[in-house]
């Protein structure tokens, strides 16, 4: 396994300095026989803390991790998935006429079941938790009721602590990037039983393999590497196209600490990712220069956009408005707002980056400007209430 570690290592380095070819590092793969439309959405998370549950996803599976974590916050570490919530926020985007729906849900390792820790070590991943799978399905298929497209994002980069870091589930070691062993555990253990369960779902459109990943190299100390990612999402992607040739849903990877076209190339080119995602927070919408951008080498996706600091609905909306505007022209695959949250407990009182006020209610220049740039793939009639007044007053704010 370290040879074979050593051998992707040296193709990835190499490969950054010659021609792209096609998937890299892949197998077959079956794509789409029809260009899939712009897609315009937002991130559903949910991100609360009470006697039940603590930061964004948490609802959808926890671990060893997840336990001390919450005691460690005073809460009692139980998992209640928040099925209402999750339904709402997709009845919402519906109403804003949106297709796309983007869902982290393995932010802090979330459906990895390690083995019994030894001296406060998990060295060993024992399996997917099934509970979790099962919740993605739910989701999926309830997602695909309102036609809505999906993206299921695994870890992300952020995750990875060095070993005074009280997210540190990899007790400073960072197994999962930087031991091959625990490595293939993960691709065989838990992406395999994932895969297996949601990969041919028809509402799963991306597969992310992992999120922000140049936060690893911002949030470990020195101890992760740009090549540690490099060979982490080859080996990702060569394992996946190798178990699940006919998978349709695109393979992807994020970065959004100070996103640059430079370390877009750097980080995914010829690690066979079939597009990059970047994350840009600013008070213009300014998605910067469309050629830099292009010469990434990949497709790009909006995954999301925002706000760095409070400001008035009416700034929310014209930077939302100019973020998803920039995206279409640049030709962009999409651009998904951060986010749709409306727990009261998010640690953001001025809610400058959410959909909903501080009493969960959404913001109706927000719906507009969504319903103005959305376009919808399917009919579908929530059971929300009417989004009438909503969707058609105020219109003549907005000249797109």
């Amino acid at each position: 396994m370290k040879h074979l570690r050593a051998c992707i290592a040296v193709g990835i380095i190499t490969g950054l300095f010659l021609p792209r070819a096609p998937h890299a590092f892949a197998g077959t793969f079956t794509s789409s026989p029809t260009p899939a439309p712009f897609l315009v959405g937002g991130n559903a998370i949910d991100w609360e803390c009470n006697s039940e549950r603590c930061s964004y996803g948490h609802d959808l599976g926890h671990n060893g991790w997840s336990d001390i974590h919450l005691s460690m916050h005073g809460y009692s570490g139980k998992v209640t998935f928040q099925k209402e919530y999750w339904l709402r926020m997709m009845d919402d985007l519906v109403r804003a006429r949106a297709n796309f729906i983007r869902i982290p849900a393995m932010t802090e390792g979330q459906g990895i079941l390690w083995e019994p820790w030894v001296n406060g070590r998990a060295d060993r991943i024992k399996g997917a938790d099934p509970a979790w799978i099962a919740r993605l399905k739910f989701l999926l298929d309830q997602a695909h009721a309102r036609g809505l497209r999906v993206q299921i994002g695994m870890l992300t980069g952020n995750t990875f602590r060095n070993e005074s870091g009280m997210y540190n589930f990899y007790h400073g070691k960072n197994l999962i990037l930087k031991n091959p062993e625990t490595m293939m555990d993960y691709l065989k253990k838990v992406i395999h039983p994932v895969l297996t369960r949601i990969g041919s779902h028809p509402a799963l459109e991306h597969f992310e393999i992992m999120g922000e990943t140049d936060g690893a190299i911002s949030t470990a100390n020195g101890e992760i590497t740009e090549l540690d990612l490099r060979i982490f999402l080859a080996m990702n992607t060569s394992f996946i196209r190798k178990n699940f040739p006919e998978l349709r849903a695109k393979l992807s990877a994020s970065i959004g600490f100070g996103p640059t076209p430079e370390k877009a190339r750097r980080l995914f080119a010829n690690t066979g990712l079939d597009f990059a995602q970047i994350h840009l927070y600013n008070q213009e919408g300014s998605i910067g220069d469309c050629g830099e951008w292009s010469r990434v080498g990949l497709p790009i996706m909006l995954g999301e956009f925002g706000l760095l600091k409070p400001a008035p609905v009416t700034d929310q909306a014209r930077v939302m408005k100019r973020f998803i505007e920039e995206s279409r022209a640049c030709g962009f695959m999409g651009a998904a707002m951060w986010a749709m949250d409306y727990g009261p407990n998010t640690g953001d009182p001025t809610r400058y980056n959410n959909l909903y006020t501080m009493d969960g209610k959404v913001k109706p220049l927000l719906m507009r400007t969504l319903v103005l740039a959305g376009e919808r793939r399917s009919a579908y009639s929530t059971t929300s209430s009417n989004p009438g007044s909503i969707l058609t007053k105020g219109r003549q704010d907005l000249s797109w």
